[in-house]
């Protein structure tokens, strides 16, 4: 702290010693009026470059964004250039990837096209309603400057071998992810990973056990054993209804689950493009994970963000509260690598951060719209973890406070959603 006030103090010498020798330049311009004077002459991509620049200034910010905003469509309808950002990821992934191109968004993808359409147009509504949310708090977050780059593979397999060789990353534990070197979102069609191949593996299984119920009943009904016919038909669509409903089952989880893998991944690339996040700092883990499970959603043909909870993630947070299984929230404030997660570790940590950023949205929004600004302004490179600990109570308070506040919530959620399923019970056996 010392070296940085004597730096400022010598920073602030040397610019009275500037001004007292330089020779104004009266044709020198801030960013946001070159940027209005390029916009008044119809230059809509300089003039938003220029919005752009002068967001960095924290005094311009809010009306620079808006300002961005407001023309960064036909800005961007304009440009071309952002084709070329994709060109390093086409020659690794090879020419079976199709490019696609969304207002929004370039995806490359060797997945089916009707699916890898479905996925962009979720990558967009992702898009809507984090400016939206982002809007409420009053976080003066930019547009993008190209635009934002997604890679669908088809092949689970294909995905895991690329986060292992071009990123790095133990991808099997995860879904999706944010890739930091190539500023990407790289996931996967949900329907050929592992877990679900062996599940429809199990279905396979049951529907030669339903077949051949059946052929025992034809043999049965030929040879007039009609009412061994009967009880082995009856049987075999008994089993059949039941398979029915366990792949309607799955079918639906998959897709909401493959629906909120999508929303959650596009809010990392979002936040880091947006001036939200930058790439090369520290953030906590919580602070990013926490953010874009907050906009996980089954369908976004309702609403969804902040305000609004996604039951599985709620559940697992009041199971895991009421098991005394969440890690503590003093060690959750300053963690910021998830490299050593797995599935298994990664479950309490990820639940929690999304409780976290509910509950405080929920009752400390002022709060969290300071920190989040904070956060952003962060220089780059690791910071000590005791720093965010000082730096995340002088926002919220002391962490054990919090933390047995939230808990008693999330505890009482779970033993009210107990009784009510009790109930319920109990009214469907009378």
């Amino acid at each position: 702290m010392r070296n940085r006030a004597k730096v400022s103090v010598c920073l602030a010498a040397m610019a009275i010693a500037a001004q007292a020798y330089a020779t104004p330049d009266l044709g020198e311009t801030s960013p946001l009026e070159r940027a209005k004077a390029a916009q008044d002459q119809g230059n809509l991509r300089q003039a938003f470059e220029a919005y752009l620049d002068a967001w960095a200034d924290p005094k311009l910010r809010h009306e620079a964004a808006r300002r961005a905003r407001d023309i960064e469509r036909h800005a961007r309808v304009a440009s071309q250039d952002d084709l070329s950002a994709i060109e390093p990821l086409q020659q690794k992934l090879g020419p079976r990837f199709r490019a696609y191109r969304s207002r929004s968004f370039l995806v490359l993808s060797d997945a089916k096209d009707d699916w890898t359409r479905s996925r962009i147009i979720l990558l967009e509504r992702a898009r809507e309603q984090y400016f939206r949310e982002m809007d409420r708090l009053d976080i003066p977050v930019h547009p993008h400057r190209h635009r934002l780059i997604c890679v669908v593979f088809d092949q689970h397999a294909d995905y895991i071998d690329f986060a292992r060789r071009h990123d790095h990353f133990n991808a099997g534990w995860s879904a999706g992810y944010y890739s930091m070197a190539h500023n990407a979102i790289i996931i996967h069609d949900d329907r050929t990973a592992p877990n679900l191949a062996r599940v429809m593996h199990e279905m396979e299984q049951q529907q030669q056990r339903i077949d051949d119920l059946t052929g025992r009943a034809q043999l049965a009904q030929a040879k007039g054993q009609t009412d061994q016919a009967r009880i082995l038909a009856d049987a075999a669509a008994g089993l059949t209804d039941q398979l029915n409903k366990e792949r309607q089952r799955i079918e639906d989880q998959v897709l909401s689950f493959g629906v909120a893998k999508v929303l959650h991944e596009a809010i990392h690339l979002l936040a880091f493009n947006t001036g939200l996040q930058a790439r090369g700092t520290a953030y906590p883990l919580w602070v990013s994970e926490g953010l874009a499970a907050s906009f996980e959603a089954p369908d976004t043909r309702s609403q969804f963000g902040f305000a609004f909870p996604y039951e599985p993630r709620e559940l697992e947070l009041e199971q895991l509260a009421l098991q005394s299984q969440l890690p503590r929230l003093a060690d959750i404030v300053s963690l910021v690598r998830n490299d050593d997660l797995d599935a298994q570790s990664a479950r309490p940590i990820y639940a929690l951060a999304y409780g976290l950023f509910k509950e405080l949205h929920r009752s400390n929004r002022q709060q969290l719209t300071a920190y989040l600004a904070e956060l952003a302004d962060l220089p780059p490179g690791p910071i000590h973890p005791r720093d965010h600990v000082i730096l995340f109570e002088r926002h919220f308070g002391h962490i054990e406070d919090l933390e047995r506040r939230f808990t008693r919530r999330w505890v009482m959620a779970a033993r009210e959603r107990e009784a009510k399923l009790a109930q319920e019970l109990r009214t469907a056996g009378q």
